[in-house]
């Protein structure tokens, strides 16, 4: 859900003003803000790839750059267990399809290779051929922060997962 805070015309007779109850202080939070949500969003990915690394290296997969299928990711890992450790697999691939996870990733993505969701983008849009121009949306920090939080559950879900089905003996 996006939701968009302006103004039009704006106080300075610009004619759309973001942010029109914004003062010096809420800049200034808004900035350490989108950092902070940068960094969580990349090192909670490190999280996810740094278990499908464990994966590759406990059941002894094989590795290869050349194959996609065999490059160490947590995707491909779980796609691994399919047929050595399907009930592992069945239960990480719920985690994997669960809103929480997918949402998390798809901001994570959004954030790392495309325009991050606290950004006002550009309000261009193209849908079957036509282009249409308009006010640029963004994504509140409320929406943000649910995304973290399921993003968290869903790393929780994953350790509960592992600690099920991998037990130390």
């Amino acid at each position: 859900m996006l939701c968009i805070t302006i103004k039009s015309p704006g106080k300075q007779g610009q004619s759309v003003q973001y942010y029109p109850h914004f003062e010096e202080k809420h800049y200034s939070n808004f900035y350490n803000f989108t950092y902070f949500v940068d960094v969580f969003f990349l090192q909670s990915s490190t999280v996810y790839e740094t278990i499908g690394h464990l994966l590759f290296k406990l059941f002894d997969f094989e590795s290869n750059e050349d194959n996609p299928r065999d490059q160490i990711s947590f995707n491909n890992a779980i796609f691994k267990l399919k047929e050595i450790n399907r009930p592992l697999y069945k239960d990480l691939n719920k985690v994997k399809y669960s809103d929480d996870f997918q949402f998390g990733v798809r901001m994570r993505n959004d954030i790392a290779h495309n325009h991050p969701p606290y950004r006002i983008d550009s309000g261009i849009s193209k849908s079957e051929g036509l282009i249409a121009f308009g006010v640029g949306e963004y994504t509140t920090t409320n929406e943000i922060k649910k995304v973290m939080i399921g993003l968290l559950r869903s790393i929780k879900a994953t350790f509960k997962v592992l600690e099920k089905h991998l037990r130390l003996k």
